[in-house]
């Protein structure tokens, strides 16, 4: 039975219509990544890091639009970090610089897994890209900072944390710790002493009453530093290294020396080898005239392999005796 010319052209007329058939499996692929993100944001949120990995892993087969896979990439990325796995963390961020090689946030997290890595050459390179990619990036100034302080590059990190105190209001007691660790390390004590009391007002802790002391020593204010140390020591008796530094403070000075031997031989019934411990008697010892045993505590200290600044000094005391 033939069909009437009425609807034969309605028919030919609806299906030019229709959208092609890969539109439609598009707008089906579009809405299935957008609920692949969601999942893996939630998943993410909950702490359910392998969940978010899996779904991230497979997103990258959908071919999905730039934008969601920089999206993608940031959500495995984080996943990857708290699950602790950098060496997928590293390969995925590598290959997300390469896919977007002028993202600032990309190349960030990239710099900041270098850091981690021990590799600050890396890192710092990356950090310097992003702020030619973003001068205003705070997160990257700070890096540098942070950076440049532990290669021993003291100036160029307090430049580099003087801006990013500009730019952003510091409420991180630890940013200024290390900036203040950075200023006294430079021998700006001053302005060292300013910023760990900065540091101090937002939270202080064991860390930051230590370098507040050891400032105040270095300014001369012996006094003050005494106390602060004093005080720590008795706020965090589990930091062996507050009472060692006590300890060695106390050695120093001939009116305190025997008080420091017996804080020393109290330390070595537990730490032996400890080389400082071993130090720091041998030091009262001299400063109590007790030539003999000094000689035989720098004696013991040489028998055991340490750092290079025990040597130093013991060397130091070595030429005294």
């Amino acid at each position: 039975m033939l069909l009437n010319k009425t609807l034969i052209l309605f028919l030919l007329f609806a299906f030019a219509c229709l959208p092609p058939a890969n539109a439609i499996f598009g707008l089906a692929g579009r809405a299935e990544q957008k609920k692949m993100l969601a999942d893996a944001r939630e998943a993410n949120a909950a702490g359910q890091y392998a969940k978010t990995i899996d779904i991230m892993e497979e997103f990258f087969f959908k071919n999905a639009p730039k934008r969601r896979v920089k999206r993608a990439y940031l959500l495995l990325a984080g996943a990857y970090r708290h699950a602790g796995m950098y060496d997928k963390l590293l390969l995925r961020l590598n290959e997300a610089a390469e896919f977007f090689p002028d993202d600032a946030e990309i190349n960030l997290q990239l710099a900041d897994v270098y850091m981690y890595g021990n590799l600050p050459d890396k890192a710092v390179a990356l950090y310097e890209k992003v702020l030619t990619l973003d001068k205003k990036n705070a997160p990257a100034r700070l890096a540098l900072a942070r950076a440049f302080l532990a290669e021993g590059s003291f100036l160029r990190s307090s430049v580099y944390f003087a801006q990013y105190e500009q730019m952003e209001e510091v409420e991180d007691a630890a940013v200024y710790y290390d900036y203040a660790l950075a200023r006294f390390s430079a021998n700006d004590y001053q302005t060292a002493l300013d910023l760990a009391q900065k540091a101090r007002a937002l939270g202080t802790n064991a860390d930051t009453e230590l370098l507040i002391a050891k400032i105040c020593r270095a300014m001369g204010h012996g006094g003050t530093a005494f106390e602060t140390l004093a005080q720590a020591a008795q706020n965090y008796p589990q930091r062996e290294d507050i009472f060692l530094t006590r300890a060695l403070w106390l050695a120093y000075d001939k009116e305190t020396a025997a008080q420091a031997q017996e804080l020393a031989d109290a330390y070595l019934i537990d730490n032996p080898q400890d080389r400082l411990a071993l130090f720091i008697k041998a030091y009262a010892l001299y400063n109590q005239g007790k030539a003999g045993g000094a000689k035989a505590n720098l004696k013991t200290i040489a028998s055991f392999e340490g750092d290079g600044f025990i040597d130093k000094m013991a060397a130091k005391l070595q030429e005294k005796l």
